[in-house]
C-alpha cells in the first residue's frame, strides 16, 4: 500500500472514530473505512494472516502509528478518537501532513 493511502486510511479511522464517543469495534471500523476507500484489487487478496486481506492487515499495523501517537486508543476490541485524535483531524486536513506528524509522535514515543 503506497504511503498516501496510508495516510488516507488513517485520516479516515480517526474521522471515523470521533463521531462515536463511545467507540467501535475495530471490525466496524475496518468496514466503515473500506466504504470511505474501498481497496484497491491488489489490496483485496488474502494476506499471510489467515481470513484478513492485505488491505485490512496494512491498515491493522498502520493502526499503532495513531496509538502512539496518542490520537486513538485501542482496548479490549475497542477503538476510541481521542481529544488529541479530533484536533489532528483540524490541524492537519489532507493526509500527507497528517501522515507526517504521526511518524514524528511515534518516532518522539520510540526514542522515548
Amino acid at each position: 500500500m503506497k504511503r498516501a493511502r496510508v495516510g488516507q486510511g488513517l485520516r479516515h479511522i480517526v474521522d471515523i472514530l470521533s463521531a462515536h464517543d463511545e467507540g467501535l469495534r475495530h471490525e466496524v471500523v475496518m468496514s466503515e473505512l473500506e466504504k470511505r476507500m474501498p481497496p484497491l484489487p491488489e489490496e483485496s487478496i488474502e494476506s499471510s494472516v489467515p481470513g484478513r486481506t492485505k488491505y485490512r492487515l496494512q491498515m491493522y499495523f498502520n493502526t499503532v502509528g495513531l496509538t502512539k501517537a496518542g490520537w486513538i486508543t485501542r482496548g479490549k476490541g475497542t477503538w476510541r478518537s481521542t481529544d488529541a485524535g479530533r484536533a489532528a483531524l483540524v490541524a492537519y486536513p489532507s493526509s500527507e501532513p497528517f501522515l507526517e506528524e504521526i511518524d514524528r509522535l511515534y518516532q518522539a514515543w520510540k526514542d522515548g
